[in-house]
């Protein structure tokens, strides 16, 4: 991954993630899901804004629905086009620094980043 997610063996690194997800949920059909990695300064402001935390963190999820108002996903299954999950945020140094931690390699730490951030696009929390 290294923070070159256009390339396409990192879309078919995020797409063997995101597709099982989406099949346990019958989802199927098209999708987009948007990866983003950014320096921790930005992860830090992004966690600020979204949950009042203000520190760093390694990954943060933006489901669309949140953004609509939809309480379930299910709701805004597109009649056209891709179905759009949402945006994942990660923060590769603080990923690499958790890797470490974990006996893994940072691109290890990054693909278990974007499959728990897809899983919360798709409305599962910790406690699930």
């Amino acid at each position: 991954i290294n923070g070159q997610l256009a390339s396409s063996s990192n879309r078919t690194v995020i797409h063997s993630i995101a597709e099982p997800l989406l099949k346990q949920r019958r989802l199927t059909g098209r999708w987009l899901l948007e990866v983003r990695f950014v320096h921790p300064s930005t992860m830090r402001r992004l966690n600020r804004q979204a949950r009042g935390d203000d520190k760093p963190t390694d990954v943060l999820s933006f489901p669309i629905h949140f953004a609509t108002n939809a309480p379930d996903p299910h709701q805004l299954l597109p009649t056209e086009g891709p179905l759009l999950l949402g945006s994942i945020v990660i923060a590769p140094k603080i990923a690499a620094k958790q890797a470490a931690e974990h006996g893994r390699t940072t691109d290890q730490e990054i693909i278990w980043l974007i499959d728990h951030g897809a899983r919360h696009l798709l409305g599962q929390d910790h406690n699930n």
